[in-house]
């Protein structure tokens, strides 16, 4: 009983590690030519200008796991990729003015660093017209943007704001601030924990019943 339960484990263990084993290579960045602002507009989740205020790396084990097992099944991840770990930046944002999709003071959006890999180099301090995504295509997931975006820096998105302004602005309420949002983002790490300790705890209680019965 007790070798066939190792058996078991063993081979679940392998094909979960042959799974992740094999990374993607990373890929220079390649865009889709940006249409005029209403259909940015149109196409994204959030717009909104806002000035930069923090950004932290995001590396977290528990996601890269998850963003590498999305992949495999063929999900498209917007976290990114890099020496074998999904990384990214969190890029955090006092807001002025949101036409779509914000609605607090203070607003979280991924990207990457810049250069090959798609990032949009956010600067602290500096004011910015942001379009961005729920990441996985998912209503309510974080947000994420990038080089692909209409992003710009505010002095140069005239045009954008031109159209922009021709619509109305939603409504901001007072935001949690930075530990707010970095609470909801360590949240799901937590649940996650937990569940696990859970079943476990399961697990081991089923098994222990079992040993007792045998005995």
């Amino acid at each position: 009983m007790r070798t066939t339960y190792m058996i078991r484990f063993f081979i679940c263990t392998s094909v979960f590690f042959a799974l992740l084993a094999h990374p993607r290579p990373a890929s220079a960045c390649s865009c889709i030519m940006q249409g005029p602002p209403a259909d940015e507009f149109a196409q994204s989740d959030a717009v909104f200008t806002g000035t930069v205020i923090k950004t932290d790396d995001n590396y977290s084990l528990l996601f890269s796991i998850l963003d590498k097992i999305l992949g495999r099944i063929g999900m498209q991840s917007y976290s990114f990729y890099r020496n074998d770990k999904y990384w990214g930046r969190s890029i955090f944002f006092t807001v002025m003015d949101s036409w779509k999709g914000v609605t607090e003071t203070i607003v979280e959006a991924d990207t990457d660093y810049g250069g090959g890999d798609c990032g949009y180099a956010f600067v602290i301090g500096n004011d910015y017209l942001v379009y961005a995504y729920h990441a996985y295509g998912q209503p309510g997931n974080y947000l994420v943007t990038s080089i692909c975006s209409r992003n710009s820096e505010l002095s140069f998105a005239t045009e954008d704001l031109t159209y922009l302004n021709t619509l109305p602005t939603l409504p901001l309420n007072p935001s949690l601030g930075l530990i707010g949002l970095l609470i909801g983002r360590i949240a799901p790490i937590l649940i996650f924990i937990v569940i696990a300790i859970a079943i476990f705890l399961y697990a081991y209680q089923r098994r222990r019943a079992r040993r007792l019965k045998t005995e």
